[in-house]
């Protein structure tokens, strides 16, 4: 099996910015037990505050899908449900190299 990457971007309402940065470093601190979760990065971009983006690397499909069922992830995006200015874009990919992280399995 390979790892799975996600590269997600969620955007905020500039109202509810706050709220959203720490409903995102509470995800972020959840992952701790996830078992399969290997690389979980929150990012702020640099031209737009309200522009926050996740690295993601997993073990394979069922821990992506672990952590997408998880009830911190149903709970974060409960709360934020009319805090985000639109809806998530997540893309799902095939890690073929990087320096710094073993992307294979």
């Amino acid at each position: 099996m390979s790892k799975i990457s996600v590269i997600a971007r969620l955007v905020s309402k500039p109202e509810t910015n706050a709220e959203v940065k720490a409903v995102f470093e509470g995800l972020v601190a959840s992952t701790a037990s996830e078992d399969g979760t290997e690389v979980y990065a929150l990012n702020q971009d640099s031209a737009d505050p309200n522009v926050f983006w996740f690295f993601e690397l997993y073990s394979d499909m069922d821990a992506l899908g672990t952590h997408g069922g998880s009830t911190a992830m149903a709970e974060a995006f409960t709360t934020l449900a009319e805090a985000l200015a639109e809806p998530p874009a997540l893309h799902v990919l095939n890690p073929l190299q990087a320096k710094g992280l073993s992307v294979t399995a």
